[in-house]
């Protein structure tokens, strides 16, 4: 073998042996606990295995105040972490801990939160999810009317407050939910409202008004 040839396979060996080892390290930097984050989130009420899982997500000092303030509104440790894995995978920081506490003390569960948050609802909408939720509507019938707004991205949606009245006179959240399908206007609302609490049935004051 000439020393050319000798001296190339010395250098791939070297190059072999130097990459392996970069990714080795790269490697054991993966998923590491950090443990003052994870501290930070167990003090703040994150059950242990959660907070170990939310420590290795390269959290900013920020992210982990938002954290704290989720948990006092009970957000389940499970789905913070999906949250804040969404939302990393956006290029955006968790900065929702207040939306995620007043949403979760409105009753919303986990799974709801979850999805409303990977339809990009809960920033723009807390304040009319919140009120539908208080209101009495399904959390079924609300996260519709939000896949309606942000996923099928209807022009046609009134703000949530508004179903309120619906609901407030008597309305079905199915009867909600065929409203808004068919994109009731103000209009049409106040009239189906004052239809039904004049004692006509839902559907009948939905067909009055051309629903």
């Amino acid at each position: 073998m000439s020393g050319y040839y000798f001296l190339r396979m010395v250098r791939r060996s070297a190059w072999v042996i130097f990459t392996s080892f970069a990714i080795l390290l790269s490697g054991c930097g993966e998923g590491k606990v950090d443990d003052a984050d994870k501290e930070a989130l167990r003090t703040a009420g994150y059950e242990e295995g959660a907070a170990a899982d939310l420590s290795i997500l390269n959290l900013t000092e920020e992210e982990v105040a938002q954290l704290e303030i989720a948990k006092r509104g009970g957000l389940d440790g499970a789905a913070a972490k999906e949250i804040v894995e969404l939302m990393h995978d956006k290029d955006l920081k968790f900065d929702i801990g207040m939306e995620m506490q007043t949403l979760s003390l409105a009753g919303f569960s986990a799974t709801a939160l979850v999805e409303l948050v990977k339809m990009g609802a809960v920033r723009v909408w807390e304040t009319d999810l919140r009120v539908m939720k208080h209101a009495g509507i399904g959390e079924p019938t609300i996260v519709r009317i939000a896949e309606r707004k942000f996923v099928d991205e209807k022009d046609d949606l009134l703000p949530g407050r508004d179903y309120t009245v619906l609901k407030a006179a008597g309305m079905s959240d199915a009867g909600i939910e065929s409203f808004v399908k068919n994109g009731g206007t103000v209009l049409q609302l106040q009239k189906v409202e004052l239809a039904i609490r004049m004692g006509t049935s839902e559907q009948a004051a939905l067909k009055e008004v051309g629903l």
